[in-house]
């Protein structure tokens, strides 16, 4: 939809050419400029947030509004239509669970039956004697990896593990030794999560595990294996346990999958209650995007504040900067679940897609980042709009060391904004009016993180609505992996014909550096 220029965009130029400092000082520490969401504080008083930004955005959303577009992907529409599905992880955690979706497929009683198996699981496992099992070696590709992976991570310092969580994505040699070393095949239990169970890199992964298993003592190596799939004939067919298989919907994408029997090893690994406590974070955040209806919330306004940064200001990057060591796995999720989400170049209806770009997410932990990129955010002549995110309560006893983390992360977002005339050394002026947003967690609870990451898959959304495009597929994923095969092929046998002469002249080198 073309937007008038007396409409969006000149309110985002109006915003942006005032100084921030003047904005911020104008803005109340109350909503919407400052928003409560259970353990989570959000303050866009560091931006160029103002709600005549969101009145200028209306017209952006798609036919129904945002409200529309939320409740067509919590009851189950059809918001990926390139692939006729439904999206419904927030089905997953349990806000909204509509008997079916829009093509027919059962959601209520996948989703019962899920839990079902998962909680049983879950508690026959941690309740086994200490001789069973020691360890979880967790197999996925992509969102089914990087998900739990990075809540088992984050949560370990403030809850006791039951396991050795292993985590393994690469089809690479090297991070399969790296993800066994030290671990006991006879005491691993394997966790093996494929939608579809026919992902090429998990499959080559477990089947790598299997015969690690088998070598290693383990007689039945197939009964080792956890399968998290919505194919459970063919996970029964390759010999896994009836009862250590774990069903989710085929309208659970991956990166969004966390919240489903995927999240299994964060069930494993601190029990069914604190996974319990991560989906009702998730829940908390969906419950808030609920209430807003057509007005303004924590995610669509750090939507409409991205969309207007990358539109009106040609900001194609965004920083994400944790002040919390445990965090240090959040940027590659939201690289995932953003640029995987939202890299696209067609609109949902098959047009072309000619407005801004998703930026590119990246960043780190503080304050290792303030000693690399930092001086690029200060003083470049380019700049990039910051998430800060901190905790204000630590699970450790040193009170100085969290008290000075926490200063430099609001030094830092104070000294983006500011910036400094550097008393007439030009070297020492930082031009300041850099925005960032900054989210306070309570604690770095399984709470406070579900509804952290529930934030941000609603931007996600929030931000494909405001493009027009479908957020659910990922099409550029698939033909990278179709393509693979055929590499692989010409790999082992010698046979280039079909490949490009570039390609082929590098299959040619790798098989001469084998020989």
């Amino acid at each position: 939809m073309t937007v008038p220029a007396s409409g969006f965009d000149q309110i985002c130029e109006e915003l942006v050419h005032r100084p921030l400092r003047q904005l911020s000082a104008a803005a109340p520490p109350q909503p919407p400029f400052v928003l409560d969401i259970g353990p989570l504080h959000i303050d866009f008083t560091k931006t160029h947030w103002h709600p005549k930004l969101w009145e200028a955005a209306l017209p952006l959303w798609p036919q129904g509004g945002w409200s529309g577009a939320f409740r067509a992907l919590t009851q189950g529409g059809i918001v990926n239509p390139s692939e006729g599905r439904a999206a419904l992880h927030t089905a997953a955690r349990g806000f909204i669970v509509p008997e079916t979706a829009a093509d027919g497929s059962p959601v209520r009683a996948v989703v019962a039956e899920g839990d079902k198996r998962m909680k049983a699981l879950v508690e026959r496992l941690r309740h086994r004697a200490a001789s069973d099992y020691d360890a979880v070696l967790h197999i996925g590709m992509g969102g089914s990896v990087l998900g739990p992976a990075l809540a088992v991570e984050a949560l370990a310092a403030g809850y006791r593990g039951r396991f050795i969580a292993r985590f393994l994505a690469n089809v690479d040699g090297h991070a399969f030794q790296q993800a066994i070393n030290g671990l006991d095949p006879r005491r691993t239990l394997v966790v093996a999560v494929s939608k579809s169970w026919t992902t090429a890199e998990t499959r080559a992964n477990l089947d790598l595990a299997r015969t690690w298993l088998e070598e290693g003592g383990v007689v039945a190596p197939a009964q080792a294996v956890i399968a998290v799939t919505a194919a459970k004939e063919k996970a029964l067919a390759d010999g896994i346990l009836e009862e250590n298989i774990l069903p989710f919907g085929s309208w659970v994408g991956g990166r969004y999958s966390v919240w489903s029997p995927v999240g299994v090893t964060i069930a494993l690994q601190y029990g069914w209650e604190a996974f319990e406590a991560f989906r009702a974070g998730g829940r908390l955040m969906d419950t808030h995007v609920a209430e807003a209806g057509d007005g303004p919330s924590a995610p669509t306004i750090a939507a409409v504040l991205g969309y207007a940064y990358a539109r009106c200001c040609k900001r194609a990057t965004r920083g994400v900067f944790a002040y919390d060591e445990r965090l240090v796995s959040l940027v590659p999720y939201l690289q995932q679940l953003e640029l995987e989400s939202n890299g696209k170049g067609v609109k949902a209806d098959g047009s072309p897609y000619d407005g801004p770009a998703m930026p590119v997410v990246w960043g780190g932990v503080g304050t290792s980042a303030q000693h690399a990129v930092f001086q690029w955010l200060h003083q470049s002549t380019d700049w990039a709009p910051v998430d800060f995110i901190a905790v204000a309560r630590p699970d450790h006893p040193h009170e100085a060391s969290h008290r000075a983390l926490l200063a430099n992360c609001l030094a830092q977002s104070s000294a983006l904004m500011n910036g400094t005339d550097g008393d007439g050394d030009p070297a020492r002026r930082h031009p300041g009016n850099r925005p960032s947003t900054l989210i306070l967690l309570d604690r770095l609870s399984p709470e406070a993180l579900g509804a952290l990451l529930a934030f941000y898959e609603h931007r996600t959304y929030a931000f494909a609505c405001l493009m027009g495009i479908n957020c659910f597929d990922q099409m550029g994923v698939e033909l990278g992996k179709r393509m693979a095969g055929g590499v692989e092929t010409a790999l082992a046998t010698g046979n280039v014909a079909g490949l490009d002469p570039s390609t082929a002249n590098l299959v040619r080198r790798l098989a001469s550096a084998g020989e």
